[in-house]
């Protein structure tokens, strides 16, 4: 018996129309290629970073030994190029650690014009970073480091180190970095200010008295270290016998 005309018009179950099968198989198509657009940016920085990764974390590891020849000029290279492809506070920051590093070999060569032009850029890339992500305690500090080797305004890198106190108050690796700086910069800070650098002193003359001793000796900074230390005898003996090894 033939169908009926309504039984006919029916379509089978499962039965898709071919119409709409294009046009969802078009929409996901462009869902597809949106997110490949999105993601493209992101993995060519990627590419172009990662050969330089060891490059970036051990560059001013005390230990590590310095990085190859050109291998500081290769990751430079790299960092600038992802920053064409996709802008971002942590490969500007690490270009700006990288030029800093760049900047200190120089002027240990003995270039110093190279190295102040280094500094300059190590400064342009650190700011920069910051702007996008404050709370960053490593590019604070190595910015202040490039800015006093820049000669920027005292004033301006006394508060730039602040804040690299403030975003990490007790980060032990940064602890022995700061305080050199801060025995660089003593009188832009207030008496308050002052005071919790004192509680940085404590800190490392617990855990780093050869470095805060060494410190000490090339900021001359042995009155700021034995107030901070004068309550606590055992601190105070630790960083003496430190010192009497110089």
């Amino acid at each position: 018996m033939p169908p009926s005309p309504e039984t006919a018009r029916t379509p089978a179950a499962g039965y898709e129309h071919p119409a709409r099968v294009r046009l969802v198989s078009a929409a996901l198509l462009l869902v597809s290629l949106f997110v490949l657009w999105l993601a493209a940016p992101r993995f060519a920085a990627g590419v172009a970073t990662a050969p330089h990764g060891d490059t970036v974390a051990n560059a001013d590891r005390p230990g590590s030994g310095a990085p190859g020849d050109g291998a500081l000029a290769r990751a430079i290279a790299g960092h600038r190029k992802a920053l064409s492809w996709r802008s971002d506070p942590g490969t500007t920051g690490g270009l700006g650690k990288l030029y800093l590093i760049e900047a200190q070999r120089s002027f240990a060569a003995g270039d110093a014009e190279t190295g102040r032009g280094l500094l300059r850029e190590s400064v342009l890339y650190g700011r920069a970073s910051l702007a996008a992500a404050p709370l960053q305690p490593y590019v604070w500090t190595r910015l202040v480091q490039a800015e006093v080797g820049d000669g920027a305004p005292a004033d301006e890198a006394a508060r730039h180190l602040s804040m690299a106190m403030e975003t990490a108050p007790w980060e032990p690796a940064l602890a022995v970095a700061q305080l050199g700086l801060a025995f660089m910069l003593w009188d832009q800070f207030d008496p308050a200010t002052q005071a919790s650098f004192g509680q940085h002193v404590r800190y490392a003359a617990r855990f780093y008295p050869g470095a805060l001793a060494r410190q000490t000796r090339q900021h001359r900074a042995q009155d700021q270290v034995l107030r901070a230390l004068e309550d606590d005898p055992d601190l105070l003996r630790r960083f003496s016998l430190a010192y009497s090894r110089l």
